[in-house]
């Protein structure tokens, strides 16, 4: 696997995405922009929309809703070593843009399962 939050991870990422055909699905009746963005790292951000999903290098001012952690809080989640939810609660991972639109898609993409499982980090 590529190195965590280089250009190529993020390829990974982009192709995991573009195969997906659950998430392929979704994009025809949902538009969403997430961004992450690694304060001490590459930012990157997944867009669903029109039938489309790309996963890009970088923040875009389309982001609906965006995180926004370090690092080494980023490599936890992603890896799976540390809960999201916990990251917010321990003021280690913030939100920003609307979060409520997550909730309002948050049955739609709860039946996706791991769309980045082969993109984890070592």
């Amino acid at each position: 696997m590529a190195e965590f939050l280089s250009s190529e991870w993020i390829s990974a990422l982009n192709e995991a995405a573009v195969s997906h055909s659950g998430l392929k699905e979704i994009s025809l009746t949902t538009e969403l922009t997430l961004g992450y963005r690694i304060t001490d790292g590459p930012s990157w951000g997944l867009t669903v929309t029109k039938g489309k999903v790309s996963v890009y290098s970088g923040t875009d001012d389309a982001e609906n809703v965006w995180f926004t952690t370090n690092r080494s809080t980023a490599l936890k989640i992603a890896n799976g070593t540390e809960d999201p939810l916990e990251a917010i609660i321990a003021g280690k991972l913030e939100i920003g843009g609307d979060p409520r639109v997550l909730v309002e898609q948050h049955d739609l993409f709860k039946g996706l399962g791991d769309v980045f499982a082969s993109c984890r980090p070592d």
